[in-house]
């Protein structure tokens, strides 16, 4: 599963599935700010982490959750 933005969102939904048995290792997430990256990181070792939207951080995914505030969606999107 990979989440475009690692923000509050998504921390509290990997935070969840981690809590009922899922592997860090199978979500990655897409966060521009490297502080939030940091924190991801720390958080769910394993969870891979970007900096931008590729191509790579979506391969394989069974979904793709957009996890931005409103006003991002466009950009995100």
């Amino acid at each position: 599963m990979t989440f475009i933005g690692g923000g509050n969102m998504a921390t509290a939904l990997i935070g969840g599935m981690v809590s009922r048995g899922a592997n860090p290792a199978d979500f990655h997430v897409v966060e521009p700010y490297a502080e939030q990256r940091a924190k991801l990181a720390a958080a769910y070792p394993g969870a891979v982490v970007y900096a931008a939207a590729t191509a790579e951080a979506v391969a394989g995914a069974e979904s793709v959750v957009l996890a931005v505030k409103p006003q991002q969606m466009h950009e995100a999107a």
